[in-house]
Protein backbone atom coordinates (compact mmCIF):
# COMPACT_ATOMS: atom_id res chain seq x y z
CA UNK A 1 0.00 0.00 0.00
CA UNK A 2 1.28 3.01 -1.47
CA UNK A 3 1.13 5.70 1.33
CA UNK A 4 1.20 9.82 0.30
CA UNK A 5 3.09 12.62 2.05
CA UNK A 6 0.81 14.85 3.94
CA UNK A 7 0.72 18.68 1.93
CA UNK A 8 1.50 21.07 4.69
CA UNK A 9 1.89 24.43 4.21
CA UNK A 10 4.07 26.35 6.78
CA UNK A 11 4.69 29.82 8.70
CA UNK A 12 8.56 30.64 8.64
CA UNK A 13 9.98 33.74 10.84
CA UNK A 14 12.62 35.06 8.22
CA UNK A 15 14.52 37.12 11.08
CA UNK A 16 14.82 33.59 13.14
CA UNK A 17 14.91 31.44 9.94
CA UNK A 18 12.92 29.06 11.98
CA UNK A 19 9.17 27.61 11.34
CA UNK A 20 6.51 29.25 13.32
CA UNK A 21 3.77 26.41 13.02
CA UNK A 22 2.51 24.58 9.80
CA UNK A 23 -0.98 23.32 8.74
CA UNK A 24 -2.36 20.22 6.87
CA UNK A 25 -4.19 21.02 3.82
CA UNK A 26 -7.11 19.19 4.45
CA UNK A 27 -8.53 16.36 1.75
CA UNK A 28 -9.99 17.60 -1.16
CA UNK A 29 -8.93 21.16 -0.26
CA UNK A 30 -6.04 23.57 -1.49
CA UNK A 31 -3.30 25.95 -0.13
CA UNK A 32 -5.35 29.02 -0.01
CA UNK A 33 -8.10 28.27 2.46
CA UNK A 34 -5.01 25.71 4.82
CA UNK A 35 -2.94 29.60 4.70
CA UNK A 36 -6.18 31.33 5.84
CA UNK A 37 -6.43 29.26 8.54
CA UNK A 38 -2.75 28.70 9.17
CA UNK A 39 -2.56 32.98 9.34
CA UNK A 40 -5.23 32.72 11.78
CA UNK A 41 -2.63 31.21 14.25
CA UNK A 42 -0.92 33.88 15.23
CA UNK A 43 -0.44 37.80 16.51
CA UNK A 44 0.07 39.43 13.22
CA UNK A 45 0.23 43.07 14.41
CA UNK A 46 3.47 44.62 13.06
CA UNK A 47 4.32 41.60 11.13
CA UNK A 48 5.13 41.69 7.06
CA UNK A 49 3.64 38.37 5.88
CA UNK A 50 5.24 37.41 2.15
CA UNK A 51 3.61 34.40 0.42
CA UNK A 52 3.78 32.58 -2.98
CA UNK A 53 1.89 33.99 -6.05
CA UNK A 54 -1.05 31.65 -5.40
CA UNK A 55 -2.09 33.82 -2.50
CA UNK A 56 -2.59 36.79 -3.84
CA UNK A 57 -5.94 36.92 -3.12
CA UNK A 58 -8.11 39.57 -1.95
CA UNK A 59 -9.47 37.23 0.59
CA UNK A 60 -5.94 36.69 2.19
CA UNK A 61 -5.23 40.61 2.06
CA UNK A 62 -7.99 41.36 3.89
CA UNK A 63 -7.17 38.59 6.63
CA UNK A 64 -3.90 39.89 6.80
CA UNK A 65 -4.60 43.55 6.66
CA UNK A 66 -7.75 43.36 9.36
CA UNK A 67 -5.26 41.85 11.37
CA UNK A 68 -3.16 44.40 11.82
CA UNK A 69 -0.12 42.97 9.10
CA UNK A 70 1.14 44.07 5.75
CA UNK A 71 1.36 41.84 2.98
CA UNK A 72 3.45 41.47 -0.15
CA UNK A 73 2.45 39.69 -2.50
CA UNK A 74 3.68 38.51 -6.03
CA UNK A 75 1.64 39.10 -8.85
CA UNK A 76 1.13 36.49 -11.82
CA UNK A 77 -1.09 34.81 -14.09
CA UNK A 78 -3.64 33.83 -11.38
CA UNK A 79 -4.80 37.40 -11.39
CA UNK A 80 -4.63 37.89 -15.22
CA UNK A 81 -6.37 41.95 -15.10
CA UNK A 82 -3.94 42.95 -12.54
CA UNK A 83 -1.11 41.18 -13.73
CA UNK A 84 -1.69 42.93 -17.45
CA UNK A 85 -2.27 46.39 -15.55
CA UNK A 86 1.16 45.72 -13.93
CA UNK A 87 3.20 45.17 -16.58
CA UNK A 88 1.47 47.74 -18.59
CA UNK A 89 2.86 50.55 -15.64
CA UNK A 90 5.26 52.86 -17.32
CA UNK A 91 8.68 51.49 -15.46
CA UNK A 92 10.84 52.66 -18.13
CA UNK A 93 9.99 56.26 -16.22
CA UNK A 94 9.99 54.94 -12.63
CA UNK A 95 13.65 55.37 -10.70
CA UNK A 96 15.47 52.09 -10.19
CA UNK A 97 16.02 51.11 -6.69
CA UNK A 98 18.68 49.47 -5.09
CA UNK A 99 20.86 46.95 -6.94
CA UNK A 100 22.18 43.47 -5.61
CA UNK A 101 24.63 40.89 -7.60
CA UNK A 102 25.30 37.50 -5.60
CA UNK A 103 27.40 34.88 -7.29
CA UNK A 104 27.11 31.31 -6.09
CA UNK A 105 26.06 27.93 -7.52
CA UNK A 106 28.03 28.58 -10.59
CA UNK A 107 26.01 31.93 -11.43
CA UNK A 108 25.90 35.35 -10.83
CA UNK A 109 22.72 36.95 -10.26
CA UNK A 110 21.93 40.59 -10.11
CA UNK A 111 18.24 41.79 -8.81
CA UNK A 112 16.66 45.43 -8.96
CA UNK A 113 13.92 46.83 -8.04
CA UNK A 114 11.53 49.48 -9.02
CA UNK A 115 8.94 50.68 -6.61
CA UNK A 116 6.01 53.53 -7.01
CA UNK A 117 2.61 54.27 -5.56
CA UNK A 118 -0.26 51.88 -6.56
CA UNK A 119 -2.07 53.37 -8.33
CA UNK A 120 -5.72 54.78 -7.47
CA UNK A 121 -7.58 52.13 -10.05
CA UNK A 122 -6.08 49.31 -8.34
CA UNK A 123 -8.68 47.69 -6.96
CA UNK A 124 -7.02 45.54 -4.42
CA UNK A 125 -7.40 45.68 -0.57
CA UNK A 126 -5.06 47.48 1.61
CA UNK A 127 -2.89 47.91 -1.83
CA UNK A 128 -0.59 50.91 -1.44
CA UNK A 129 2.79 50.12 -3.73
CA UNK A 130 3.60 48.30 -6.55
CA UNK A 131 6.68 46.80 -7.28
CA UNK A 132 8.73 45.38 -10.37
CA UNK A 133 11.52 43.19 -9.88
CA UNK A 134 14.06 41.91 -12.53
CA UNK A 135 16.42 39.51 -11.86
CA UNK A 136 19.32 38.82 -14.43
CA UNK A 137 21.27 35.32 -14.31
CA UNK A 138 24.10 34.91 -16.06
CA UNK A 139 26.01 31.00 -16.85
CA UNK A 140 28.97 29.57 -18.26
CA UNK A 141 28.73 26.52 -20.01
CA UNK A 142 31.68 24.19 -20.11
CA UNK A 143 33.04 26.16 -23.14
CA UNK A 144 33.25 29.33 -21.54
CA UNK A 145 30.36 30.79 -23.14
CA UNK A 146 28.40 33.36 -21.11
CA UNK A 147 24.39 33.04 -21.52
CA UNK A 148 21.97 35.44 -19.94
CA UNK A 149 18.62 35.25 -18.77
CA UNK A 150 15.91 37.57 -16.89
CA UNK A 151 12.90 37.50 -15.02
CA UNK A 152 10.57 40.00 -14.34
CA UNK A 153 8.14 39.83 -11.35
CA UNK A 154 5.73 42.22 -10.15
CA UNK A 155 4.63 42.94 -6.95
CA UNK A 156 1.76 44.48 -4.50
CA UNK A 157 1.80 45.44 -1.23
CA UNK A 158 0.34 46.66 1.58
CA UNK A 159 3.19 48.74 3.37
CA UNK A 160 3.90 52.25 2.48
CA UNK A 161 7.12 53.61 1.51
CA UNK A 162 8.15 54.84 4.45
CA UNK A 163 7.67 51.10 6.12
CA UNK A 164 9.16 49.66 3.08
CA UNK A 165 10.99 52.04 0.85
CA UNK A 166 12.63 50.36 -2.36
CA UNK A 167 15.54 48.45 -0.09
CA UNK A 168 13.23 47.09 2.34
CA UNK A 169 10.66 45.70 -0.15
CA UNK A 170 13.71 44.15 -1.78
CA UNK A 171 14.89 42.08 1.25
CA UNK A 172 11.52 40.98 1.92
CA UNK A 173 10.56 39.75 -1.61
CA UNK A 174 14.29 38.13 -0.88
CA UNK A 175 13.71 36.64 2.31
CA UNK A 176 10.71 34.94 1.13
CA UNK A 177 12.90 32.10 -0.52
CA UNK A 178 14.40 31.42 2.76
CA UNK A 179 11.42 28.68 3.17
Amino acid sequence: KTRTAPHLVAAVDHHAGGVRGQLAVAAKSNEIPAVQDLLGCFELTGVVVTVDAMHTQTDTATAITDAGADYVFTVKNNQPTLYAALQALPWPKIPLGPQATHPGHGRRATRTIKVADAPAWIDFPGALQVAQVRRTVTTKDKSGKKHTSVEVAYLITSADHQAAPPAVLASWVQGHWCI
